[in-house]
């Protein structure tokens, strides 16, 4: 076949064959040789799934090799997966934001409530001198306000210095003496909510003191910071008709639970009131 093909293409050939049956015969002669050809190859590229991994593998990203078919599929569905999690990412923030507003929400409204079953309690108090819990379970009772004029401050004193309790308003140290019974009463609260006012007390300030027996004015006389770990308050230590109003300090502490504490120290200098019942 070769010599024929060869023949018809040299000069003065008599019969020189078509480029068509060339190519023809070429084609055939190369398949009988096991020799590739151009309509089969021997190693077929297998097909680009890189857009298969997962969206955030930086292989799955297109990349300039890649087939523009390809390319555009696996830029698609990159594209389509980074939406989605945006999508999830934004709606899985917005719930805990959400849930946080929520949950702070509802301690704003437990303590608003708190304060009106506060006052119910001790309005029952003074009507009939006793001990009122201001709701079902609570482990105390109100037993005694608190007021400073020049403060515009107005507030329920609870029986026992617990944290239940002090988380409600101040709390009134059962180991010293009662609310105006003579001797000296302890009261305490925290430093960033019910005694955050106690800073701005200077000597001379009135603070005014009612239980369901009386209501008697102490004027501030000191004030000054005590640490617990080397000195205990002792109420013993102060004279009758004292009142020592007592919070942690600093007031700006980041850490809660230090040893030092602010004291104010007022003594009794005016019985407004001595009620009856």
């Amino acid at each position: 076949m070769i010599t024929d093909i060869a023949a018809g293409m040299m000069p003065g050939g008599t019969d020189a064959p078509s480029s068509r049956a060339v190519r023809s015969r070429t084609v055939d002669l190369r398949e009988r040789a096991g020799q590739p050809t151009a309509s089969r190859s021997p190693c077929p590229i297998a097909p680009d799934t890189s857009f298969r991994r997962a969206w955030w593998h930086p292989r799955s990203r297109p990349s300039p090799d890649t087939p523009a078919s390809t390319s555009a599929v696996a830029a698609a569905r990159y594209s389509g997966s980074r939406r989605r999690f945006r999508i999830v990412l934004s709606s899985v923030l917005a719930i805990a934001g959400l849930a946080c507003a929520l949950d702070a929400g509802w301690i704003h409204a437990k303590a608003a409530l708190a304060q009106v079953l506060l006052e119910r309690s001790w309005s029952r108090t003074v009507a009939d001198g006793a001990g009122h819990r201001p709701w079902p379970w609570a482990d105390t009772r109100a037993v005694a306000r608190l007021r400073v004029p020049r403060l515009d401050r107005s507030q329920i004193v609870l029986a026992g210095d617990n944290g239940r309790t002090l988380a409600f308003g101040p709390g009134w140290a059962e180991a010293s003496a009662a609310p105006n019974a003579g001797g000296t009463s302890v009261i305490s609260g925290h430093r960033d909510t019910h005694f955050a006012w106690l800073g701005d007390l200077v000597a001379g300030d009135i603070v005014g003191l009612e239980s369901h027996a009386a209501a008697i004015d102490y004027v501030v006389t000191s004030t000054r910071i005590v640490d617990s770990g080397h000195e205990r308050i002792d109420p013993a230590a102060h004279p009758d008709g004292t009142l020592l109003l007592v919070t942690c300090w600093p007031f700006d502490a980041v850490v809660a639970g230090g040893p030092l504490r602010y004291v104010v120290t007022a003594r009794a200098v005016v019985n407004r009131q001595q009620r009856q019942h």
